[in-house]
């Protein structure tokens, strides 16, 4: 069987059905990096790429469709003739390549010899969907502590942009925590059914978010929603005819860009009662000067009744999972509504159907191996 086609039937198997029965290999411990590349503009302006997280071992059989332990992202800064700095994009997710185009030519992207990838071969090699026309990061060595990065940016259609070669940094494991939280189980009885004024305020808050987020991405000046592909679409169809009434909910959502900080993923699945989901959220955390914003990783079951999704944590309604056209295609959102003063509703996007987010480390995994277990998820 083609390398291509086990990478697509990887895709459409859900990694949470088999998390309580499948065992998890152990595998070598992932290394924390920081890596640093700059591209320079006309007129003596430049772009500085500055990639920060974790990233597992992978070897020239591995197919790292959801490689335990990666977890990038990409702040870009611009320096104009001046001097004068300005943050173009804030730690935006960066992808496994190989995970999100398993068929593409990964030679075609433009970096200098040492860090172009084989045709059929990406390690190392990552793309950032906030980008409207490609951003692309090639680290090396392929095994090992990476040393050297490069970066290929599109700023804009068919003109792309090349890093000199950059340096990695390993990070000290002190970020651990900020990083890889224990995970937190949270029991007990599901938050009542939405109210009138709670219902308007969902409706019309996350109406609000959904929009301006459309807004800002559509003239690149965030990070852009998931489109909804024929392949996703398909998948939802599929949840839709198993169960309609979780359907609306299940997936890996992706929320709205944060004004500073990581991105918040909602990992929603099937539990083993009819009309009950399993929700997984992270949050990685952070430290601005003395101050420290605590990583999310938390696991709770919820219920679904009469259109309602009802968990001890947050809240929403199959109506606030909706469609909506987005540049040449479409993306679909999802608004909850949290016990919080501080923005209760949340937008997020469906960024993929496996439901977990594909950065947890092996001992994350090997945790939620055993809670959703006892927790009764699939």
């Amino acid at each position: 069987m083609c390398r291509g086609m086990m990478k697509r039937l990887g895709y459409t198997l859900l990694g949470t059905i088999a998390l309580a029965t499948l065992p998890i290999p152990v595998r070598a411990e992932p290394y924390r990096v920081s890596c640093q590349a700059t591209i320079s503009l006309a007129q003596g302006a430049s772009l500085t790429y500055k990639v920060t997280g974790i990233i597992g071992e992978t070897t020239a059989t591995e197919t790292p469709i959801n490689p335990i332990g990666n977890s990038l992202s990409v702040s870009i800064l611009r320096r104009d003739r001046k001097g004068s700095i300005t943050t173009l994009l804030s730690n935006a997710s960066l992808r496994d390549y190989e995970a999100i185009a398993p068929d593409a030519d990964y030679s075609r992207i433009p970096f200098t010899e040492a860090f172009r990838a084989q045709p059929n071969d990406g390690r190392r090699l990552y793309t950032a969907r906030a980008s409207v026309h490609g951003l692309y990061a090639s680290l090396r060595p392929l095994s090992g502590q990476p040393q050297n990065i490069q970066v290929v940016h599109y700023l804009s259609a068919g003109q792309p942009a090349r890093s000199v070669a950059g340096s990695c940094q390993a990070v000290a494991s002190s970020e651990e925590s900020l990083i890889e939280p224990p995970l937190r189980v949270v029991s007990g009885d599901p938050l009542p059914l939405l109210t009138a004024a709670e219902l308007s305020q969902l409706n019309q808050e996350g109406e609000n978010s959904i929009q301006s987020w459309i807004n800002i991405a559509g003239v690149g000046a965030t990070r852009s929603p998931t489109e909804f592909t024929e392949a996703l679409q398909a998948t939802d169809q599929q949840q839709q005819t198993r169960n309609p009434n979780t359907a609306p909910f299940l997936g890996l959502w992706e929320g709205e860009p944060p004004a500073s900080g990581y991105s918040y993923y909602l990992s929603i699945f099937p539990a083993n009662k009819a009309n009950q989901v399993c929700i997984v959220e992270y949050q990685r955390g952070q430290q601005i000067a003395s101050e420290i914003e605590p990583a999310t990783f938390t696991l709770s079951k919820a219920t679904v009744t009469q259109g309602n999704l009802l968990s001890p944590r947050l809240r929403s309604i199959q109506a606030a999972s909706q469609v909506r056209p987005f540049h040449n295609g479409t993306a679909k959102f999802l608004s909850v509504l949290k016990p919080s003063t501080n923005h209760p509703v949340r937008v997020f996007s469906l960024t993929d159907r496996s439901a977990l987010y594909n950065g947890f480390s092996s001992r994350m995994l090997q945790e939620l191996a055993q809670a959703t277990s006892k927790l009764g998820c699939i």
